[in-house]
């Protein structure tokens, strides 16, 4: 499970690069590793533009490990997408949450301090710490472990989207018309870096 390659790409929040670009060239390596999925850094938290799994975080704590950071909180438990459905509440619907994920995460956490002894790697059940489940209290998680000193992993798919939601009502419209899914997604994907975080990122702001 554990690779001690570190990953080969890292955007940063003002990249004039699109998440979709990343996703194809990653998509176009055969075979595709943990170390070639993509990131992008928002000011101290990396988040996914592309589908993930368990050890896909793993070669970008050997990165920030380089670096010098000794403080890690993989965020888990959880699926993402483009569009991610919410009830009237806010909350996130239940079928975003997974137990086996966050199982899969705490399994990689487990081989990867072996081999980096002195670095501090906590894994967060969003499910379990966000008692809404809300995007509000995914916001005020991550103030709490950033002002802890932690560098913070959004570890599942597409998580740069995070706070991207939609409604129950349109949840059924989209059910209904895939194409228009399908649409939506595709331009959401196509802008920049830059521009998505400027909408979905204003809110993060570390002191």
């Amino acid at each position: 499970m554990y690779t001690a390659k570190e990953t080969k790409i890292i955007e940063q929040y003002n990249s004039e690069r699109t998440p979709y670009e990343l996703k194809e060239n990653m998509m176009a390596r055969n075979p595709i590793l943990s170390e070639d999925c993509p990131w992008v850094e928002i000011r101290g938290v990396f988040a996914s533009v592309t589908i993930t799994g368990n050890t896909s975080w793993i070669p970008l704590v050997n990165t920030l490990y380089a670096r010098g950071c000794r403080k890690v909180a993989i965020f888990g438990g959880r699926h993402g997408s483009i569009l991610n459905p919410s009830q009237n509440n806010g909350a996130l619907y239940g079928l975003m949450w997974d137990a086996d994920h966050f199982a899969g995460d705490k399994q990689a956490a487990t081989e990867t301090r072996k081999h980096l002894l002195d670095c501090e790697i906590t894994c967060v059940d969003l499910k379990e710490e966000t008692s809404s489940r809300s995007s509000d209290n995914l916001k005020k998680l991550t103030r709490e472990y950033y002002d802890k000193g932690y560098k913070i992993i959004y570890a599942w798919c597409y998580s740069l989207f995070a706070f991207e939601e939609v409604n129950p009502t349109n949840i059924e419209y989209f059910q209904e018309n895939p194409e228009a899914a399908k649409l939506l997604n595709e331009s959401f994907a196509k802008c920049s870096i830059h521009k998505l975080t400027d909408i979905s990122w204003s809110w993060w702001s570390p002191a």
